[in-house]
């Protein structure tokens, strides 16, 4: 399974760095019990202040397991990334505006995101499951950064 997730902490949280770890951390039971090995965890931010309104792919996540021992996160469940097969994307001022490619995803429910810019982010506070052609789609503007 590929999954839409938004780090909405990520500026506050990390101020701007790339993230230390492949493994993402989370309060959602649900997220955590569902996570397989294998499954892909395509994660999205706001872009810098000097591009307001716009969004960046920071990272695709590839699980490698869920794990019971939380480290240093205040969050209550830890899924594990794998270091080979996760990637990180460069996204400084390089990489352009996701958000064209966010509002042609249908999503598993087959509704698309009908907000724009900053608001994006009210539609994915939660994590949203994808299609094997919404993956498709971010497969493709992955391959260009």
């Amino acid at each position: 399974m590929d999954y839409l997730l938004y780090w909405k902490t990520f500026w506050s949280e990390n101020g701007g760095r790339p993230p230390a770890s492949r493994d993402w951390y989370t309060d959602r039971k649900w997220l955590w019990e569902k996570a397989a090995r294998g499954d892909r965890f395509w994660v999205v931010i706001t872009a810098p202040k000097k591009a307001p309104g716009q969004w960046r792919l920071l990272e695709r996540l590839e699980v490698a397991k869920s794990d019971s021992s939380v480290r240093r996160s205040g969050r209550k469940y830890r899924i594990v990334g794998s270091a080979k097969r996760s990637r990180v994307f460069d996204f400084a001022e390089g990489q352009g505006d996701v958000a064209p490619v966010l509002r042609r995803l249908d999503f598993s429910t087959g509704r698309r995101l009908t907000l724009a810019g900053s608001a994006i982010g009210r539609s994915i506070r939660n994590p949203r499951r994808l299609t094997p052609e919404d993956a498709r789609e971010l497969e493709d503007f992955a391959s260009r950064l």
